[in-house]
């Protein structure tokens, strides 16, 4: 039997069953039951499995939910899927091993959550579309296809790196952090705050207004999440 790892907390980090996750025994990956395990320094939430669970959705969902009963009241450092050892010494082990890293992680989590913002351009969405085979009239004139695709797609990281700036003085210090990345053929851009807890209903009311400043552009807002775009 091994131990499967969903996330670390501090050593007062409340286990399962207690805080705003009471109540029934917390089910993870296969059902299997989930506790805290003390080790390393650590408040590690685990379950006893057999072996490496394979991806599927349904064990990807019960591994999110696991995290987000966690982090009901205080965020922990939520790991990806698939964090699995032979025993609880060879978890220790590795989280010795990271210890100084995985602990300026939990902190630079610490007190936050994650919220989500997608900004997707209708007047883009032909721009994106990859090439048809009707585009490849000739080798040069695909090539050059290629090259215009190129050079938007620049285009639109400079524009979306810019609106996220933008966005991030707009919120005016409610952001402790942002992370964002191009959003390809889902968009402009993809944009993740790290916001604290109790700024949570000021961050809300504020970037629901950003819209209004372009009137061009859709917003999708998602969150709260756990800090899983601040963890690498």
């Amino acid at each position: 039997m091994g131990v499967y790892l969903y996330c670390l907390g501090d050593p007062d980090h409340p286990a399962p069953g207690e805080g705003a996750g009471a109540g029934e025994p917390l089910q993870g990956i296969e059902g299997a039951a989930v506790r805290a395990l003390a080790t390393a320094g650590f408040a590690a939430w685990v379950s006893t499995l057999e072996r490496p669970p394979s991806a599927t959705l349904e064990r990807i969902r019960a591994h999110n939910a696991v995290i987000e009963t966690a982090a009901a009241d205080v965020t922990p450092l939520p790991l990806r899927f698939g964090q699995w050892f032979e025993s609880e010494a060879a978890l220790e082990a590795s989280l010795r091993e990271r210890r100084d890293e995985l602990r300026d992680a939990l902190r630079r989590v610490a007190g936050a959550v994650e919220f989500g913002v997608r900004v997707v351009d209708p007047a883009s969405d032909t721009a994106r579309r990859p090439a048809e085979p009707g585009d490849r009239s000739s080798g040069t004139a695909y090539l050059e296809g290629l090259v215009r695709r190129q050079r938007r797609a620049e285009e639109e990281r400079r524009r979306g790196e810019a609106l996220a700036q933008e966005l991030e003085a707009w919120l005016e210090g409610r952001v402790r952090e942002t992370r964002v990345r191009a959003a390809g053929s889902e968009g402009l851009v993809a944009i993740a705050h790290l916001v604290d807890r109790h700024d949570t209903r000021e961050y809300r009311l504020r970037v629901g207004e950003f819209p209004e400043r372009h009137p061009e552009l859709r917003f999708v807002f998602s969150g709260p999440w756990p800090p899983y775009g601040f963890v690498k």
